[in-house]
């Protein structure tokens, strides 16, 4: 059963996937294939993945498989935002209901993890800043 605190943690973790998409370093290059995508005078070659190109094997794969809808849901924040939060229900609630109580706290740990991480980044811009982390200065 989904409780009032799953859904907040829902939430919360789908704000923090939607953070770590447009914002992090880790998923730039990705963002940079979309964006390079979404362009409206980008042709896409068709050639087979043997040949020789200007561009990665798993590019011009992904260039044939990845329809132009789904380019333009990575790219708008506010639906890759719904999509954010319905994904990880799908794949962390819905089989917690399926197992037994034990497990099904197993199932939802990525979205706790999730949700504590948001939080501590919504708190800490919060907070005054004296009480936040000093994460590039020397500290004395």
């Amino acid at each position: 059963m989904l409780t009032l605190t799953d859904l907040i943690a829902l939430a919360l973790a789908g704000s923090a996937i939607t953070d770590v998409w447009f914002n992090g370093s880790l998923f730039a290059s990705a963002r940079a294939y979309f964006e390079a995508r979404d362009l409206p005078d980008m042709d896409v070659v068709e050639s087979d993945d043997t040949s020789d190109g200007d561009s990665p094997r798993w590019m011009r794969w992904l260039d044939r498989c990845i329809p132009d809808a789904l380019v333009e849901l990575f790219l708008c924040p506010y639906c890759f935002g719904h999509h954010a939060v319905l994904w990880p229900a799908f794949l962390c609630y819905i089989p917690a209901l399926l197992v037994n109580p034990p497990w099904a706290g197993l199932f939802r740990l990525p979205i706790y993890i999730l949700a504590a991480i948001r939080l501590s980044t919504v708190l800490e811009g919060v907070l005054p800043s004296a009480s936040r982390i000093r994460r590039f200065e020397d500290i004395p």
